[in-house]
């Protein structure tokens, strides 16, 4: 394998640990709200974004709450989540100590918004090993299935993706960034 020159590093999963707020979010929501939770209802959540994930709130229980109201209440949860419980994986700081240590650029590309994430890093005193910032795909309205949009986070890193290394914990975002070059 050819010596990588910079970073990016998904991160729900990969360097967070916060996979059980994304599971939890609809459930917690329902529950705030005395609404039952079908069993499978948990797993369903999990891989939808926010925005379908409110569209099927919605749909699935009849609710009469606007999408956008609906949206700020679950971005709330999350919030909280992020701002007082979120942590790193096992290894996490330990990786990041030493690509900081060797100079390597580095930056987070996430499907979930920056200041969400932002809100960890800082109570997290991570900030400082991401060189390079946050970008989400949100932010430049395309999809991690799409290999345009690692173009787009190399572009913002600076360096050409055969000297980019990816971490990240999604089989399809990993599949499309090695197909495009990184």
């Amino acid at each position: 394998m050819k010596k990588f020159k910079a970073a990016i590093f998904d991160m729900d999963g990969t360097l967070l640990d916060t996979m059980y707020i994304w599971h939890h979010l609809a459930p917690e929501y329902l529950k705030r709200n005395d609404i039952e939770l079908p069993e499978n209802m948990t797993d369903q959540m999990a891989i939808m974004g926010i925005s379908r994930a409110v569209d099927f709130l919605i749909t699935s229980f009849n609710l009469n709450i606007s999408h956008e109201k609906l949206h700020q209440e679950l971005i709330n949860i999350l919030a909280d989540y992020y701002r007082n419980h979120a942590e790193f994986k096992p290894g996490a700081v330990s990786l990041l100590e030493k690509l900081r240590l060797h100079n390597i650029p580095a930056m987070v590309f996430s499907a979930t918004p920056e200041d969400l994430l932002m809100m960890a890093l800082n109570r997290l005193d991570a900030v400082k090993y991401f060189s390079h910032g946050l970008l989400s795909c949100g932010t430049i309205k395309s999809s991690k299935n799409k290999p345009e949009a690692f173009f787009k986070a190399a572009e913002h890193l600076g360096f050409p993706p055969d000297e980019i290394m990816i971490f990240e914990d999604a089989w399809y975002a990993a599949s499309t960034a090695k197909s495009a070059g990184f």
